[in-house]
């Protein structure tokens, strides 16, 4: 290379000459090439979109999670034991009474397993399960036994003061304040019998997962209640017995099946989320779907959020953003284990910190929501789609 400001060529056949102009368009652009590679990534990172704020209705999981299973179908089998038959009716009430599933009642499912001539017992085999699921249509069955099952009842004497005649008349003050002739009434204490029922039921809870052949979780219950019944002087019937004894076993069985509730059935909430919005460089399309998703998500629409955004992931499969918002979007209606995985698969595909710390979030014992994020920069033209 001669001089300073150009460098020459050898001509061709070793002679020598003027350099061809194809030689110097060559060398620009190995040069252009050679300082693009080189030179670092220097876009500012002040002209990323950051995240959008969306206040929205989401679901707490319970501890007991078969929102995250998707078993949105629960079939309520009576339980074996004294009294099961009532316990099992008093649950299917107050589970169709959360809406948070479909519930079909023991009668009713009872008729599906008799016409396929099939039976839920406690310690059933897996392939057994998934042959009810395929039979019956139901998702899941809560079912169980009353292992402790006691009624009793005692009685008190007490004294209560009843009036008597006493053959003696005379003017007495009436109630409206007039004065009337009548006879005296002497007031003496009498025995008075109260009667007060003690009912202590024990159950143990079992939820199977029929689609995977499993059984989900066994809830031990024990719970004592004692009931003033009535009170009586004289005899008194055994019908009068057997009704209160009826009243206190509905109360029992009622409080419960509340506590089952608690661990069945997830919480609603109001929380902040935050999704990614898309940048410059990817497809109008999908800029269009990813804010379609985001209004469904504000406005509590989370099962059109959710198809819109695994079209997005259908559409770009290697767009971490979608993934990121089909996980947030997963984890407001409590599916923590799908949610977990798309998280995951943003963080492989586009190294953002919050990718990596949802994921860390959901794949931990915690039963609440991720923590909220505060809203940060994202790289233009993120994931999939540029065009």
């Amino acid at each position: 290379m001669t001089g300073t400001d150009r460098p020459t060529l050898p001509p061709r056949g070793g002679g020598a000459g003027p350099t061809p102009i194809w030689a110097w368009l060559a060398l620009a652009a190995t040069a252009v090439v050679a300082a693009s590679c080189a030179a670092p990534d220097v876009r500012p990172r002040g002209s990323d979109p950051p995240l959008r704020r969306v206040t929205a209705r989401v679901v707490r999981p319970a501890p007991v999670d078969l929102y995250d299973r998707r078993l949105e179908t629960l079939g309520v089998v009576a339980f074996e034991g004294p009294g099961g038959r009532d316990l099992a009716q008093d649950l299917a009430r107050r589970l169709a009474r959360t809406g948070a599933f479909r519930v079909v009642g023991p009668a009713e499912m009872g008729e599906r397993l008799m016409r396929a001539g099939l039976i839920v017992r406690w310690d059933e085999s897996p392939s057994a399960l998934r042959w009810v699921y395929e039979r019956t249509g139901v998702d899941g069955v809560v079912g169980g036994r009353v292992v402790e099952f006691r009624v009793e009842g005692f009685e008190e004497e007490k004294l209560t003061l009843a009036p008597a005649p006493t053959g003696e008349f005379g003017f007495v003050r009436t109630e409206e304040g007039k004065l009337a002739y009548r006879e005296k009434l002497a007031y003496r204490p009498v025995p008075l019998f109260c009667r007060t029922d003690t009912g202590t039921v024990g159950a143990q809870y079992r939820i199977w997962d029929l689609r995977r052949g499993e059984v989900v979780a066994t809830l031990p219950r024990r719970l004592t209640t004692q009931v003033p019944s009535f009170c009586y002087r004289g005899d008194v019937s055994a019908d009068l017995i057997h009704e209160a004894q009826g009243r206190l076993l509905k109360r029992l069985f009622g409080q419960l099946n509340r506590q089952v509730l608690e661990s069945l059935v997830p919480e609603h909430e109001r929380r902040d989320l935050f999704f990614e919005v898309v940048g410059p460089g990817v497809k109008t399309s999908l800029v269009h779907a990813n804010e379609l998703g985001i209004l469904h998500a504000s406005q509590g629409r989370w099962r059109q959020a959710i198809e819109t955004w695994e079209e997005c992931v259908r559409l770009a499969p290697d767009a971490a953003w979608a993934r990121y918002n089909l996980g947030v979007a997963l984890a407001a209606v409590g599916r923590r284990t799908e949610a977990r995985k798309q998280f995951q698969e943003a963080w492989i595909r586009k190294r953002r910190p919050v990718y990596r710390r949802m994921a860390r979030e959901l794949g931990g014992g915690e039963q609440g929501k991720p923590r909220e994020e505060r809203p940060h920069q994202a790289p233009a033209g993120s994931g999939n789609g540029e065009g």
